[in-house]
């Protein structure tokens, strides 16, 4: 459940049947069980919007310019402020997410790619010490 300040009037519907939820930088957003993406932020007094493209995420992260998911089928989506989602090119295998001021896919072969600043929009592979 969500809440808002004891003296406000403002009412609100309570998103339901949520699977995952992820707060950071005044933003919200959860998974519901059947993959639709819901976020809100702070400045929207609680009125939450459906992500639109999304319709099986499995994991999300919320970054500082952006929010990103893996789908189901291990493609990368982002968005921005619209809530309009747009794929990240050459991502297609991923198993993971994480973001921050970088955001970087864990791909089922193990490998981790990153896009953002100091690597530009195209996701790079990153190597790791063994």
């Amino acid at each position: 459940s969500c809440w808002i300040p004891e003296n406000s009037d403002e009412k609100f519907t309570p998103i339901r049947d949520v699977s995952t939820l992820v707060v950071a930088k005044g933003k919200g957003c959860s998974i519901r069980r059947n993959g639709v993406v819901t976020c809100w932020t702070a400045r929207s007094q609680a009125a939450a919007r459906d992500v639109i493209g999304i319709t099986d995420a499995r994991s999300i992260a919320i970054g500082w310019s952006e929010t990103c998911a893996v789908t189901g089928t291990g493609e990368v989506e982002c968005w921005g402020a619209e809530l309009s989602a747009t794929p990240i090119d050459g991502l297609d295998d991923a198993v993971g997410i994480a973001a921050g001021q970088l955001y970087c896919a864990l791909l089922r072969s193990g490998h981790l790619l990153c896009w953002g600043p100091g690597y530009g929009r195209e996701p790079r592979r990153v190597s790791l010490p063994e």
